[in-house]
């Protein structure tokens, strides 16, 4: 497939999980990818022992259900929720099942980058079971092998501003790499604001004031909700307005990259296909819904190659 922009790069994608050998997985992402017309893409990591599920605790799923203000809108549309309520011990061994699935260990993640020919360009995941100076350690280890580090506010239940954060981040600075942050909500229980409440962007932007020499970038514009689409996206937009703030547009509808592109500029968006987490969209029909928004030439070039260039000549040392 022909990209409207010759050596498109995709910012944002995960290693398939039914592929649990890293290599292969990797192999078949850099073959979806060339199929997409992408010259290179960064491959990130999701990263927690089980134990982060300890301190989840049924009565927390119950709680979060009941302080949503439209819990009937949602048990509606997701009927997992209802399930969720009733039997919460239940859904707690459901993600443990979940985490092990979808885990992918800092080692799996250079492997990753190995077997594409460095083509794909790894981000490990922060692991909060770690302490931050163990974290910090496996990030300065991995120097050159790695683009940075992605932090899930969501599943890791850490905001992303936390001071516990702080080793982690100077490790990053000092390879020379950058920082992804989830932002919206997450799929299962993370739907319900209370469980979302981490993955905010105004916290982002707190976090990229405190670290002014350490590139950030808010992941899905802040819009990812399958409940309520947009939810943080007004403060993704204001959080790039920090000169270290970058924002990629895996999982958001394209209506929020058009309405980006038009309130703040392209200057500061990378595009991202999220593959393969978003249901029934493969990487060559997300770039695609973003090519047919109409955009002018400039822009496309922004959020498909140039914004990307300048980043990975920046930060990737490889």
């Amino acid at each position: 497939m022909a990209r409207l922009v010759e050596g498109a790069v995709d910012f944002h994608v995960h290693p398939p999980w039914w592929i649990r050998d890293a290599s292969k997985a990797c192999k078949h992402l850099a073959a979806a990818e060339d199929r997409a017309g992408f010259s290179r893409f960064v491959v990130i990591a999701f990263d927690a022992d089980e134990d982060l599920l300890d301190r989840l605790k049924p009565g927390d799923i119950v709680k979060a259900a009941m302080e949503a203000s439209d819990l009937v809108a949602y048990a509606l549309h997701m009927p997992w929720l209802a399930r969720a309520v009733a039997e919460p011990e239940r859904e707690i061994e459901r993600l443990r099942e979940d985490l092990r699935i979808h885990r992918r260990r800092p080692e799996e993640m250079v492997k990753c980058g190995e077997a594409t020919g460095w083509k794909g360009i790894p981000v490990i995941s922060y692991n909060p079971s770690r302490s931050p100076r163990e974290m910090a350690e496996i990030v300065r280890g991995l120097e050159g092998r790695i683009l940075g580090v992605k932090v899930y506010p969501t599943f890791h239940s850490t905001p992303p501003d936390s001071p516990r954060l702080d080793p982690v981040y100077e490790a990053v600075r000092e390879i020379g790499g950058l920082v992804i942050v989830h932002t919206g909500c997450d799929p299962g229980i993370w739907e319900l604001p209370a469980m979302c409440r981490h993955a905010r962007p105004s916290l982002v932007k707190r976090a990229a004031r405190r670290h002014r020499d350490l590139t950030f970038i808010v992941a899905h514009l802040g819009a990812y909700s399958a409940l309520k689409p947009g939810i943080f996206f007004e403060e993704a937009l204001d959080a790039i307005g920090e000169d270290n703030v970058y924002a990629d547009t895996s999982a958001a509808d394209p209506i929020y990259v058009e309405k980006a592109v038009r309130e703040v500029g392209s200057e500061k968006l990378l595009f991202g296909s999220d593959y393969p987490y978003v249901h029934g969209l493969d990487i060559d029909a997300a770039a695609g819904e973003i090519e047919a928004l109409g955009l002018e030439r400039r822009h496309l070039e922004n959020i498909f190659r140039f914004n990307a260039e300048k980043l990975l000549s920046r930060h990737w040392r490889k």
